[in-house]
């Protein structure tokens, strides 16, 4: 199985989830890539994504992971890829590893005027916040999803949130503290960097990788 690492940057952080495992699915058409498809009557590129990133929020670390042993092709992807999405690194690892489910957390930076200035202190000890779900949206206490706050200055702040099965939305987290908070200043959410059980999921993937692993630019 290899895994790509990608950035996924203005314009193409426009794309929603599905219109970028569309994307995702020309791009290797155009590289020429040689990715295993699904069997059965409407074959499909078996991709497998790392959690969905909420639209408009900038990326320096999404994953997809694809069976293939096409090395040489892989470095005509970037070529291949529309503005906004650029190919960094790759590992070859075991056959088995579910990135989706084993990304569980991630860091984003936030940049917005008087951000910083919020009480934070309290902010980890509850944070209710209206939380969307199947059966209609809830008030939910959201503090245990906080992982992190460091606050680089009044206008940026880092936040380490849960994703994957436990997930905390970006935007809607920074939209609530705004709104609670009467911040009224726009805001732009970068994600940086994505966690495996508190390892940064470039040095997991490090680990478990054969030594094929590299870059691509």
């Amino acid at each position: 199985m290899i895994i790509l690492k990608y950035q996924k940057k203005y314009p193409a952080s426009l794309a929603g989830h599905v219109d970028t495992l569309r994307t995702m699915t020309r791009i290797l058409r155009r590289a020429k890539c040689q990715v295993q498809y699904s069997k059965g009557f409407n074959p499909h590129m078996e991709l497998l994504f790392s959690p969905a990133l909420s639209l408009g929020v900038e990326s320096m670390c999404e994953y997809v992971a694809l069976q293939s042993n096409d090395y040489n092709s892989l470095n005509l992807l970037n070529s291949a890829s529309p503005l906004g999405i650029t190919f960094v690194r790759w590992w070859d690892v075991e056959q088995n590893f579910n990135i989706a489910s084993a990304i569980d957390s991630a860091q984003y930076t936030v940049s917005c005027k008087q951000l910083g200035d919020l009480p934070y202190d309290s902010i980890k000890n509850s944070f209710v916040m209206t939380v969307p779900s199947k059966s209609g949206d809830q008030q939910k206490d959201v503090h245990d999803k906080i992982l992190n706050i460091e606050v680089v200055d009044c206008d940026t702040v880092n936040f380490t949130l849960a994703c994957g099965n436990s997930n905390l939305k970006s935007d809607l987290f920074v939209r609530a503290l705004r709104s609670q908070y009467n911040v009224d200043s726009d805001y732009n959410i970068v994600k940086h960097t994505a966690y495996v059980t508190g390892v940064d999921a470039d040095s997991y993937l490090d680990s478990i990788s054969s030594p094929l692993q590299g870059t691509l630019i």
